[in-house]
């Protein structure tokens, strides 16, 4: 009798080792919040567009306070790429850019900790 209880007990144990347990595997968590985006003027890579004669200016602000950015800017397929250092700005004209037109602003610093990009629509009317 003792032989079939070790023998039935070592079944046992060797079933509970095989099969998994009833314990969870994944779990999925939602937690709330809120995201603000800053407008444009207000943003660390601050964009303004504007027209000078027929050519669209672009104008590019780094408000970081001690961070550089590497900034590229594409519009009807030219592009334009810039560094700005710390609290300055850059103006960056197109010609041949009619309203409606996208332009692509993509922004790094050189450590990689920092990466921006945006996609607006012209909205200037550039004669």
């Amino acid at each position: 009798m003792v032989r079939k209880v070790t023998l039935l007990a070592t079944v046992l144990v060797a079933v509970l080792l095989v099969v998994g347990t009833s314990g969870f595997t994944a779990a999925t968590v939602t937690r709330p919040g809120d995201i603000d985006v800053a407008d444009d003027d207000r943003a660390y890579l601050s964009y303004e567009t504007g027209c000078d004669g027929d050519a669209l200016e672009t104008t590019l602000t780094n408000r970081y306070t001690e961070t550089e950015l590497r900034v590229t800017v594409t519009a009807n397929g030219t592009e334009r790429t810039t560094a700005l250092d710390s609290l300055t700005e850059a103006t960056l004209r197109f010609d041949a850019v009619s309203r409606g037109d996208s332009v692509a602003v993509s922004a790094a610093n050189p450590d990689g900790g920092i990466a921006i990009q945006f996609t607006r629509s012209v909205t200037a009317s550039c004669p």
